[in-house]
């Protein structure tokens, strides 16, 4: 646990490179996706705190500031977060409260939760639900 705490003390060179390449990537594949006028659900099974202790965002923020864009045009979304380590999961919790895009966080390993990703992607209608079980 130590490990992964220290690990999101601050941001590393290639992680900057890696969440550069996310956030480059998911704004034109959402406006693409977006223009089938279904709900999209994106899920990130290893998201960490969704900030690093230096302020920078993770992928879980960068996530669900596209999401944001796209729900802003009226395209029902959401983001499925999954992070292992209980306390970075609630970290995550408290990094994720108040965006203005439904999100749900879990804590766990991801294979948990195959059967919920796969309920949620075949329902046509995204839970409206915010923060998710362990945040509550």
């Amino acid at each position: 646990m130590a490990d992964a705490l220290e690990f999101f003390h601050e941001k590393k060179p290639w992680s900057r490179y890696k969440d550069l390449i996310l956030d480059y990537y998911l704004e034109p594949y959402l406006a693409k996706v977006a223009k089938l006028r279904r709900p999209i659900l994106i899920v990130d099974c290893f998201a960490g705190p969704g900030r690093f202790d230096d302020g920078e965002r993770g992928s879980p923020l960068i996530i669900s500031h596209r999401l944001q864009s796209v729900h802003e045009r009226g395209v029902q979304v959401q983001g499925f977060y999954i992070e292992k380590d209980p306390v970075l999961c609630e970290r995550l919790c408290l990094n994720t409260r108040g965006l203005g895009v439904p999100v749900q966080v879990r804590q766990g390993d991801f294979t948990q939760y195959i059967e919920e990703i796969a309920a949620l992607a075949r329902d046509r209608a995204l839970s409206e639900e915010r923060g998710g079980k362990i945040c509550e």
